[in-house]
């Protein structure tokens, strides 16, 4: 893997753990809701490994914004809000592609999403 995606990868993580916190879940308590264990949260959170998209999505049901964790930006958050305002076909259709993507395509998505990130 390039030292590129690395980096894309441990900043979501790093991203993941905030929102994580924000809402006020451990890791077990999050792994529980989201279908994963304490342990693969960590991963996610050192960037050593890559949520599901269906885990990102529950996420996002409890609160979390998908928005900040994938591209570094706030999405209009209400902080403390029960569920994201922000949803919207776009970027479904980010995660969708993301989610079915090769690993060419994902490298692809994570650099222009690290662009658009730099770039804001």
């Amino acid at each position: 893997m390039s030292t590129e995606i690395t980096e894309y990868l441990f900043a979501i993580g790093q991203r993941f753990k905030s929102e994580r916190e924000r809402l006020g879940f451990t890791q077990a308590q999050l792994g529980e809701k989201i279908e994963a264990t304490s342990r693969t949260i960590g991963k996610y959170e050192i960037g050593e490994t890559e949520a599901r998209i269906s885990q990102l999505l529950n996420f996002m049901r409890l609160g979390a914004d998908i928005n900040y964790i994938l591209l570094g930006s706030r999405a209009g958050l209400v902080t403390g809000e029960p569920k994201a305002s922000y949803q919207n076909a776009e970027l479904d259709m980010i995660l969708n592609a993301y989610a079915h993507a090769d690993e060419l395509g994902r490298a692809a998505l994570a650099a222009v999403a690290t662009f658009v990130a730099k770039h804001n």
